[in-house]
């Protein structure tokens, strides 16, 4: 048994699922008493640089760590953030091997054993690539941030900011691939604990968390495979209410930061081990183009190329206003007629459609939908109520003749709140075309005489699937 501090500040007892854990294999012993070499019986990635044991038997302060990340890694909210009760765990376990790096040591107390980090508040992933100081303060790159402080483990908990910014979030995975390559081109010895982020208490931003979380482990597992030494903290499944620390909405409170403690040290005993592989899935349908059709005209909306819509609408959730954006499941605004409060678009009336032009006939195992509700602003006149309701699916081998494929059954949320990502498998084959009709949209009409207002959109659809005969 070992000892943390809990969210009241008061002592509990650490059982040996957490930082005994991942290291002893089957053999029952304790990561913190396995001794010098390799250790444990835990599988480890081809030339792995560390191993729990190794970091145990590491003479005092010879493996540098470093905290990367934004102002949760300054640990705004709660004195030192995570990293106080980390440092208590460790210390309490015994390991003190371990020396923390960094440029700051913004908001260490002088308590605080190892004061050392590299978290920046209000930086993107994109600003740990390089962030530009604006004569303000030094220009910065990861390349530069790692020469200075030869970190041989990074702890990461970034994107949170990303998520924040409306017309670029949708940038935040090609970010940090960019980060994660950089990292491992610079050094690939490096290992890097990569943070699944916490949720904020804005439950817009916080479908983008789940979108992102769901995608990072993606994106691990694929650098993982390819040779980088990468391991996943899954901090939204440790800390998956917000509570705030200091009244915003980004910044936790003590008992969270406890919780991302654990994670991190249970991320540390994971070091040398292979990042797990996610379910074996046929390849995302590249190339896809789209056109889209409301009631009253056709509309061509800016699509993504690869086939993968992330939102770029015009209001709130996956639907953020960006002119810029080139990614969107959705069509332009249209009139619907609709008299009676509460309504749903009557059936006879031709369901708008989003048709998507598949770049060679393929056979589609399996559809991904982020459905988020979007409620319009800036006209008092007329508003959306809820978002898609109804989803039916055709195919065609031809642009002509149809399958009808039947409703696909996507969620709203509870409570009108917004619905995390969902997967629909088919069974598709020599698929050339895919149109999803919307034929249930809620609407509070207007006041006589005008028009109801609403625009579709689904947040991101992706297909899977293989070309037909390979």
């Amino acid at each position: 048994m070992h000892s943390i501090f809990d969210g009241r500040g008061v002592w509990f007892a650490l059982s040996g699922a957490l930082l005994l854990a991942g290291c002893g294999g089957g053999g029952g012993g304790s990561a913190f008493d396995s001794g010098a070499g390799d250790g444990g019986g835990s599988p480890t990635a081809q030339g792995a640089p560390w191993t729990w044991a190794k970091i145990v038997a590491a003479e005092p302060g010879s493996v540098r760590v470093m905290p990367l990340g934004d102002s949760i890694t300054v640990g705004f909210g709660a004195t030192a953030g995570y990293r106080f009760p980390l440092q208590v765990a460790l210390q309490t376990a015994g390991v003190d091997s371990i020396d923390f790096v960094g440029s700051s040591t913004v908001n260490s107390p002088v308590f605080l054993p190892d004061p050392e980090h590299e978290g920046h508040g209000g930086w993107t992933l994109a600003d740990l690539v390089f962030h530009d100081g604006q004569g303000l303060e030094p220009d910065s790159s990861i390349e530069q941030i790692l020469t200075l402080h030869a970190p041989e483990v990074l702890l990461l908990h970034a994107g949170t900011n990303d998520m924040f910014e409306g017309g670029t979030w949708q940038e935040s995975l090609p970010r940090l691939r960019d980060l994660l390559e950089r990292i491992h081109a610079f050094d690939p010895e490096i290992t890097t604990v990569v943070a699944a982020i916490i949720p904020t208490a804005d439950p817009s931003v916080n479908l983008l968390v789940r979108w992102y979380n769901a995608r990072l482990a993606e994106l691990l597992a694929e650098l993982s495979g390819a040779g980088q030494r990468l391991v996943l903290a899954d901090m939204q499944t440790a800390c998956p209410t917000f509570v705030s620390g200091d009244g915003t909405d980004v910044h936790p409170d003590f008992n969270c930061y406890v919780k991302m403690a654990n994670e991190w040290a249970a991320g540390l005993v994971a070091l040398g081990e292979a990042m797990p592989q996610p379910p074996v899935l046929q390849p995302v349908v590249t190339g896809v183009t789209a056109t889209a059709s409301g009631f009253f005209g056709a509309y061509q909306p800016d699509l993504a190329v690869d086939g993968s819509g992330l939102g770029a609408g015009m209001y709130e959730g996956l639907h953020e206003f960006d002119e810029l954006s080139e990614s969107a499941w959705r069509s332009d605004l249209f009139d619907i007629e609709s008299d009676l409060s509460n309504d749903s678009v009557p059936s006879s009336v031709v369901a708008p459609y989003i048709q998507l032009a598949l770049p060679q006939p393929t056979d589609v195992s399996l559809l991904e939908f982020w459905n988020g509700r979007q409620v319009t602003t800036g006209n008092d006149t007329w508003v959306n109520k809820d978002g898609i309701l109804r989803v039916e699916a055709f195919t065609s081998v031809n642009g002509v003749d149809w399958v009808n494929r039947g409703l696909i059954p996507l969620t709203q949320g509870p409570g009108r709140q917004w619905a995390a990502g969902q997967e629909v498998s088919v069974d598709w084959h020599d698929v050339s075309f895919v149109r999803f009709e919307v034929t249930a949209l809620q609407v509070i009409p207007p006041p006589p005489g005008e028009k109801a207002k609403a625009q579709v959109a689904l947040s991101e659809v992706r297909l899977r699937g293989l070309p037909t005969g390979s």
